[in-house]
């Protein structure tokens, strides 16, 4: 799941970053600034929201199960 974001995530900043500085008669381009932000905001936002769903779908998992909740520890 984290995977495909990251793919979509790409693609989004890919079409961001390519918009142009500015535009043919000199001026820039409106609003460059604010689709780059919000570009890599949305892809901030979901990478560490997904992250913390899995962890917390992961917990609630294990409690269904009986199982002991045991903190992370990383890699």
């Amino acid at each position: 799941m984290v995977a495909f974001t990251g793919v979509r995530g790409a693609v989004s900043l890919a079409a961001a970053l390519a918009l142009p500085f500015a535009l043919p008669s000199g001026e820039g381009f409106p609003y460059r600034d604010l689709i780059l932000f919000v570009a890599f905001g949305v892809i901030f936002i979901t990478l560490v929201g997904l992250g913390l769903g899995i962890a917390a779908g992961g917990a609630m998992a294990r409690r269904r199960q009986g199982r002991p909740q045991r903190a992370y520890r990383g890699a």
